[in-house]
């Protein structure tokens, strides 16, 4: 009798401790996303966004991960950026987020493909036509179109030839320098300033502004930072009223030369 009893305890005990259980994953199991966008998302479908995360409705809130749920979510939306994710007890996720705007775009096969200021590829378009809110991509000739080829499946990364070509590079370091030196630029007034940027073959970075001044960067890889700044000086020097249609030059020893 004695081990029957002290068997039919042991059912009791685990038998509660199964509904104790059961009970606290359905008290804290997800339920809801708070979704709170930035002001600035105009390319984000938010219907399509905040109905593919109910598919975490249900999972643990304990066991939930923040590092994978932002992976998942980003590969899905290339546009998104996470920027944060908190857990509000007992079951709400609060999802804060922004988006990437796309900068510049490469016309390849009759589409535009679309980067961000870091070279992740954001979305592709039969046009390079402004987004809601936004101007143009800029546009950048002079990449090898070899490089291009399966780029459809990169969306959401950033492509290799970004690393390994040098001409391709020169994009993202001039991004890079112009939002580093004193001028600042957010990723909106790069694009509201550029129209276009070309790389030639001799490795010349031109660079084509909004009024139709051209800024010629000779022998790109050479006293980068130095010539960009040189360059940028005159140009937005206001005395200089640099005129439409005009050529700003810089060489190796930072010389500027105006040409109409």
């Amino acid at each position: 009798m004695k081990k029957k009893g002290f068997l039919f305890t042991i059912l009791i005990v685990v038998l509660v401790l199964a509904l104790l259980t059961a009970g606290a994953m359905l008290m804290f199991s997800i339920k809801e996303f708070d979704v709170e966008y930035s002001n600035n998302v105009t390319n984000i479908n938010k219907a399509d966004f905040e109905s593919y995360i109910t598919k975490y409705h249900g999972d643990s809130t304990f066991l939930f991960s923040k590092n994978e749920f932002v992976e998942d979510v980003q590969n899905k939306f290339p546009y998104v950026v996470i920027q944060n994710v908190e857990r509000i007890p007992f079951s709400t996720v609060k999802v804060t987020l922004t988006e990437r705007l796309p900068v510049f775009a490469i016309n390849y096969n009759s589409k535009y493909y679309k980067f961000d200021i870091n070279g992740i590829l954001v979305g592709i378009s039969e046009t390079n036509e402004a987004e809601v809110g936004q101007t143009a991509c800029i546009e950048v000739t002079g990449i090898d179109s070899k490089l291009l080829v399966g780029i459809d499946e990169k969306v959401g990364t950033i492509p290799e030839f970004f690393k390994t070509d040098e001409k391709a590079g020169y994009i993202l370091q001039y991004f890079d320098v112009m939002k580093r030196l004193d001028y600042n630029y957010t990723d909106f007034q790069l694009k509201s300033f550029i129209e276009t940027i070309e790389i030639d073959f001799e490795k010349n970075l031109i660079v084509e502004t909004n009024i139709g001044v051209e800024l010629w960067i000779y022998d790109f890889d050479v006293k980068t930072e130095d010539k960009i700044k040189a360059v940028m000086a005159v140009y937005t020097n206001p005395d200089k009223a640099i005129e439409p249609d005009s050529k700003l030059i810089v060489s190796n020893d930072l010389t500027i030369t105006l040409t109409k």
